[in-house]
Order: C-alpha cells, then structure tokens, then sequence
C-alpha cells in the first residue's frame, strides 16, 4: 500500500525494536533503561555498606571488639546476597561470600569437636563429637543451591526461594545443629572462665554485640539494598509508641517476672542442680557491675536480640521457630533454663506479633534490668 493511501495515524514511523540496528552492526544492544538504573542503585548502596563496614572494622579492630568482627562478616554475606537478588551481576559475589561462611562454619564445628574430644570433664564426649562432624558436613552440604533451596522451603514455607532467604536457612541449621554440642563444651569452658573471677558483661562487649547485631538486622532486611530507610523500619517492625502499646509493656514485663518467678521456684524445688547451675552463670554474667552497666546490658540484649530475633527473623521464619533459635544461642545455661528462655521467647514474640518489635525492645529491656538487679542487686555505682 502506498503512503497517499494510508490513514494519518499510518505516517508515524513504527517504534525501533530495541537492538535492532546495534546487531545490524555488529554493536551490542543498548541498555535496558530499568535494568540499569536498578544496576546503579544496588552499586550505590553496596558503596555505603563498604563504607560502614570499612569504618565499624576500624573500631572494632582498635577496640578488640570481636563480637562485632563476627556480626559485620555476617552482615557482609547478607549484604552480597540481598545484591545478587537484585541483579544477577552480583551473583558471583554472593556466592563467594557464602562459600566463605559455610567454609567457617565447618571449621567452627571441627574446633568444637576438637575441643570436646580432648577437654577435661565433658558429659558424652563421643555424643558431642559425633554431632560437631554432623555440623561440619551439613555446613559444608548447605553450599549446595539445591541443598539451600530446600532448607528455605522448610524453614520459610515457600517455594520462591532467594539468596537471601537461602542463605538465611543456612545460618539457622548451623546455629540449631551448634546447640547440642556447644552445651556440652560449655562446663568446662565456664569452669576456666569462673577462675577469671571477673563481670563475663563487660561494657566494651555489650556495645561490640549491640553495634553487630544492628547491623546484621539491617543487612539481613536489605537496607540500602532492597529497601530505603522507611522500608527497612517498616519490615523490622519498628514503629513508634502509642499509649496502648505502652500499656503492653507494662503488662508484658509483669507478665514475664510472674513466669520467671513461677519457673525459677519450679526449678528450685525439682531441678536444684540446674537452678544452681543458672544461678552460678547469672552470678557469672553479672556479679558485680555498675549500675551504668547494668542499664548498657538490658538496652543492648534489649535491641540486639530483638531486632534480628524478633524484627528480622520472626515475620520469615515464624514464632517457634524464632524462640526455638533464641533459646538455642543461650547454651551457657541448664537445659532448664534454655527450656525457661523458649517460654520467655514465646512470648516475647507474640508481643511483636501484636504490637510491633519497639514494644518487645521494650520489654526486653526493661525485664533485662530489672532480673540483673534481682539477681545481684542494686549496684552502688
């Protein structure tokens, strides 16, 4: 058909096809505007976590705060897969970074069973050595895509699996599969410890976990990454206070002394071995800090735990399961006391899940500080 006999809406040319005439030529396509602009974002917000790691690895490393080194590498993986989530270009990276902490996490375990093999007084030592080599080769399985698909899919209840998500079911296998052996490798290291004759919560210790633990949560949600600041509070569950929130709070905390109280008298009465046992740690943990100190630990357990607890792991990996995990990072205690730690988990999770996680940072805290000074009373400064 010719030109003079096509309607007037026929003589606007047709769109180019996208690459078209660069493959005519020999050139490669152009960009895809989206594609780029998305490219440019995740760099941008890799340069700002570089930045903050580069400069919290300074302190840390002048401050000897090792609790912080640990929460920034892991950070550092989360970061590198909520990347690679992003844009497949950064897929290598993250892969690496996860290689490397799988590759850690085996030798931890291989450590461990070391230790247990050769330590003085270890209960089961053949049963703890046993379940470190499970550690060690379920770690080094995990590296697997296939494994890690799995492992999210159970943990998170979904089949859309991510890198993120992947490697987030990695970390909660190892710290599950750490529990029974780190329990049994900890009274003999608490025994050397107590020798030390010292407060095992120190400020300087406090503020490394209260920094690493922050930044993980932050890392692990994808700030900078995935999600701007409004986002990222959004999906950690931090909201400000209203009246009625307070008002939780003040029930909560009762609510959790009552249980405490309840359960530690139980203990008492038909466990006085493990009831002596927690009692020697808290006196351990606590025994002879400052008041000023006392009020650091409560704020720091009080938004560390529950910001990568409660805030970031819970709305994924769900209220058992997350208590379950809080409780098996608390080996130091009796298993009584563990069981004691799932209950107050519980429930400090069905407050987040009602209200939102600054209520159970405040509860927490609040009910930190005041069983510290319970259990060693009013210190004097």
């Amino acid at each position: 058909m010719h030109e003079s006999n096509r309607g007037p809406e026929s003589l606007v040319p047709d769109p180019p096809v996208p690459g078209v005439a660069d493959i005519a030529f020999g050139l490669p396509p152009a960009p895809d505007p989206e594609i780029a602009a998305r490219h440019a974002s995740v760099l941008r917000g890799l340069r700002r976590w570089f930045i903050l790691i580069a400069l919290l690895g300074v302190l840390a490393l002048i401050a000897n705060m090792v609790e912080l080194t640990l929460f920034i590498a892991l950070a550092t993986v989360f970061v590198a897969a909520g990347a690679a989530d992003r844009d497949e270009r950064f897929v290598t990276l993250s892969r690496v970074m996860s290689g490397l902490m799988v590759a850690g996490a085996a030798a931890s375990f291989g450590f461990l069973g070391y230790y247990l093999a050769n330590a003085p007084s270890v209960s089961w030592p053949g049963v703890g050595v046993a379940l470190a080599a499970v550690g060690a080769v379920a770690s080094l399985v995990t590296a697997l895509p296939s494994a890690g698909h799995v492992l999210a899919t159970w943990f998170f209840r979904t089949h859309a699996t991510s890198h993120t998500s992947r490697l987030a079911a990695r970390l909660v296998l190892m710290v599950l599969l750490f529990t029974v052996p780190g329990w049994l490798a900890m009274p003999p290291l608490l025994r050397s410890l107590e020798r030390a004759a010292q407060p095992l919560l120190e400020p300087s210790s406090t503020v490394s976990t209260l920094l690493g633990m922050v930044v993980l949560a932050f890392g692990a949600v994808g700030f900078w990454i995935r999600r701007d600041a409004p986002a990222t509070l959004d999906r950690l569950g931090l909201e400000p206070l209203r009246l009625s929130h307070v008002v939780v709070a003040i029930a909560g905390v009762a609510a959790l002394f009552v249980l405490n109280m309840g359960t530690e008298q139980l203990q008492h009465r038909w466990f006085p071995d493990q009831w002596a046992h927690d009692q020697r740690i808290n006196d351990m943990l606590a025994g002879g800090i400052t008041m000023s100190a006392t009020i650091l630990v409560g704020v720091g357990a009080g938004i560390g735990e529950e910001l990568t607890m409660r805030g970031a792991l819970q709305p994924r990996l769900g209220l058992v399961l997350t208590s379950l995990l809080f409780a098996a990072l608390h080996v130091h205690y009796s298993w009584f006391g563990m069981a004691m730690i799932f209950v107050l988990g519980l429930a400090l999770g069905a407050i987040r899940k009602w209200t939102s996680t600054t209520v159970s940072i405040l509860v927490h805290t609040i009910y930190d500080i005041a069983a510290v000074l319970a259990a060693v009373g009013v210190p004097k400064h």
